[in-house]
């Protein structure tokens, strides 16, 4: 049987200097040296960019990741509701990020061509 995260979107982090993280007290902030804003980090974010330092995941491998560290929560306007899975809220944030601009979607090709240079390093 095919594995479903060799055709699913990666998610891909920008390269680190594009951008800058820092952590005020509590919270973290991201610069984002292309697009010249300052974004306020919020959870899920920061363990997402943590995760993806290490390399492209899709959603359901990020999903993985996650879980053995971070416990989602609901939102604070309901209890979650039977539509609303974990991965559901995962990627709708992952899209958050590729909107505001450092986070993109590469491909299951591309996604190999990064393994094949990382094993080759």
């Amino acid at each position: 049987m095919d594995d479903p995260s060799a055709t699913s979107p990666a998610y891909v982090l920008d390269p680190e200097p594009l951008w800058r993280r820092e952590t005020l007290d509590e919270m973290q902030v991201l610069y984002h040296r292309p697009s010249g804003q300052t974004h306020i980090l919020i959870e899920p974010a920061p363990q997402i960019i943590d995760c993806l330092l290490a390399g492209p995941l899709t959603a359901e491998q990020l999903l993985a990741e996650l879980a053995q560290h971070f416990a989602f929560e609901t939102d604070d306007d309901g209890p979650e509701t039977e539509d609303e899975s974990d991965l559901d809220r995962l990627a709708a944030r992952l899209e958050e990020m590729v909107t505001l601009g450092f986070v993109s979607h590469i491909n299951a090709t591309d996604r190999t061509a990064v393994r094949d240079a990382d094993n080759a390093a």
